[in-house]
């Protein structure tokens, strides 16, 4: 069988299981409006599920193939309290899956694990696009079809909060990196925002050229999972020396693999074992950027948050050897 006949037939798939969507959009339905409580509906503005589609591609093939990311038709339902206005009309009752998206022009980013400081954030911010309607309101009143969510329907600037000002980040691509920044009198709020969606991934190195990663590193760092999983950031500062450069260009040739059930079951286990085998590691680059990835034992990684990644990759045994003893 030839790689693109192989290529199709994983692509063919990847496709949502309608018997879970009908489930869904079964439950979907108008109701009037119940008590909200203000805390739950600022949270509530990160209204969307993409998880739906992602449990489905688990449970496929783990095969290595060159393959596209896309966003597919969504549904959501709340069923915790109504969402609303105080108005007491009716409106599209959804699911709150607390996923944080910024939708520009219809092309759906996913919130990145980089942070950076307001100097770095100066530095950086390029073009001014526009500022943030809620993302909320949006399918409150104009989004909405019974609860259907079509992704690349939806236009303009759409965040999880209004007032949030969309620009460029300089020698990034628009299309796979933005920034927003919200300033108000207790705190300023600076955020990238990242879309991987029908980028052709051919191995690790694929999403490194995107995030400027090759030789531009400034330092990188580990952490162990006990810390992670207690939100403690204690990092531990590795020498760039010739076993961390020979790890750091595995990324590059990293084997992409689809996530199915029997992947997921070997990459997330129990806490008592990830703690002996899952490291967690942070590239912070020259512009103040920084990638975050979880390193497993047996060479898997994926990187962090990964909403809008739906397979790991592999790096080669002895490299990642050789880096490992070196997270003591």
């Amino acid at each position: 069988m030839s790689f693109k006949e192989k290529y199709r037939q994983d692509q063919e798939k990847i496709v949502p299981n309608e018997y879970l969507l009908d489930e869904i959009k079964e439950k979907l339905r108008y109701k009037k409006k119940q008590s909200i409580k203000n805390m739950y509906l600022k949270r509530s503005g990160y209204a969307f599920i993409g998880a739906l589609i992602l449990v489905y591609i688990f449970s496929q093939s783990t095969d290595f193939t060159i393959t596209q990311i896309n966003s597919d038709q969504e549904v959501v339902e709340n069923h915790d309290e109504a969402i609303g206005d105080t108005s007491g009309d009716e409106f599209v009752d959804f699911e709150t899956c607390r996923v944080p998206m910024l939708i520009v022009n219809g092309r759906v980013y996913y919130e990145s694990s980089s942070r950076l400081t307001s100097d770095e954030a100066n530095g950086l911010r390029e073009n001014y696009l526009g500022v943030t309607e809620s993302l909320f309101d949006y399918l409150q009143h104009d989004g909405t079809s019974e609860g259907e969510v079509d992704l690349h329907t939806l236009k303009g600037m759409i965040g999880p909060e209004a007032g949030l000002e969309v620009y460029t980040l300089k020698e990034y691509d628009a299309t796979i990196r933005l920034f927003t920044f919200h300033e108000n009198d207790f705190v300023n709020t600076l955020q990238i925002w990242e879309s991987f969606d029908g980028l052709e991934v051919e191995n690790g190195g694929t999403i490194l050229e995107q995030l400027k990663v090759n030789d531009r590193i400034k330092s990188i760092s580990w952490d162990s999972f006990d810390n992670w999983n207690q939100d403690i950031l204690n990092p531990k500062q590795l020498e760039i020396n010739s076993a961390v450069q020979a790890f750091i260009e595995s990324l590059n040739t990293s084997i992409p693999y689809i996530v199915d059930e029997t992947l997921r079951n070997q990459f997330y286990t129990t806490d008592e074992l990830m703690s002996k085998t899952h490291k967690f590691i942070y590239i912070e680059l020259i512009d103040g950027t920084d990638i975050t990835f979880r390193l497993t034992r047996d060479g898997y990684f994926s990187f962090l948050p990964g909403y809008s990644l739906n397979y790991v990759f592999k790096v080669e045994e002895a490299t990642l050897q050789k880096f490992w003893e070196l997270m003591k």
